[in-house]
């Protein structure tokens, strides 16, 4: 039982930080962009061992091991957190950060989700209609 109070309370607080960082990307501008990447990689790094590099570079099968604590709502803030930063980076930090890269990997996360949870989520659909249109604006 504590065991099962103790994994509830890591998943709020991963939630939260995610929210947290996304409500900082959304006031990103391009004077303060670089800081604040790289404070978000940091966050990610602590919490999940992940950063925006890694999500780029790693196969999916290491995706899905990085992502398996976390639930499911976890994981749509994260994909909000990408979508926030896809948009909010100027062309040379797409280049940069490759991002047509970036939006297939949260295509899969969309995937993934689709295929291991029974509830449907607007927010989730909402969000792959949006990476798929980035990946069409990348190309």
């Amino acid at each position: 039982m504590e065991r099962r109070d103790y994994l509830l309370k890591e998943i709020e607080k991963i939630s939260q930080i995610i929210m947290a960082l996304a409500n900082k990307i959304f006031g990103i501008d391009s004077s303060n962009a670089s800081s604040i990447i790289a404070e978000v990689n940091q966050s990610l790094n602590e919490q999940l061992d992940l950063d925006i590099k890694q999500l780029i570079e790693l196969t999916e099968e290491d995706i899905l091991e990085k992502i398996s604590r976390l639930n499911h709502q976890n994981i749509e803030d994260l994909l909000e957190l990408i979508l926030a930063l896809i948009k909010s980076l100027d062309k040379q930090k797409k280049e940069f950060y490759k991002l047509k890269k970036l939006s297939q990997r949260a295509l899969f996360l969309i995937d993934y989700l689709n295929n291991n949870t029974k509830a449907y989520s607007i927010k989730r659909t909402s969000l792959e209609k949006q990476f798929q249109e980035w990946l069409l604006v990348l190309n």
